[in-house]
């Protein structure tokens, strides 16, 4: 699990609290009127095996569609945990979804991140290569650092 899972992991459960939080200050004990515990607790249940309120289940779905798409953005792959946050326990599918996405991770990040990473350089006005007049990240110079790397 990378930083990123972990931090959305955690965030979840600040999630769960800080709405506990706002359903009591509306008057709503929705821990003794609706869930029957504290709505933190409920996220780490395995909803496959245990009646769970419809609205935990559509949190967690949400939840875990949020994360998706952040690592969209930040690795080149949905969250390698999706389907525990989803779910609330890890099967061999999702053992096989995470090995893909790690593969897939390892993939763009040393050989589809190079443009990217030029780009934010480029942005943040820290790019040196440009201004030496050399591109390490042009397409022949890709191309002979791959052919160079078989030898």
């Amino acid at each position: 699990m990378d930083c990123l899972d972990r931090t959305n992991v955690f965030s979840s459960k600040i999630a769960a609290a800080i709405f506990q939080e706002m359903m009591l200050r509306l008057n709503l004990d929705i821990k003794s009127m609706v869930f029957g515990t504290d709505f933190i607790n409920l996220l780490d249940l395995d909803i496959t095996k245990q009646p769970t309120h419809p609205f935990v289940v559509e949190f967690k779905h949400k939840w875990a569609d949020n994360g998706d798409l952040i690592s969209w953005h930040y690795a080149g792959t949905g969250s390698v945990i999706s389907s525990v946050t989803r779910s609330g326990r890890e099967t061999i599918f999702g053992k096989i979804d995470h090995g893909m996405k790690s593969m897939t991770r390892f993939y763009v990040g040393n050989f589809e991140d190079a443009a990217k990473q030029e780009a934010i350089d480029l942005l943040l006005g820290s790019h040196t290569d440009i201004v030496n007049g050399i591109s390490r990240y042009h397409p022949s110079m890709a191309l002979y650092s791959l052919f160079s790397s078989l030898r």
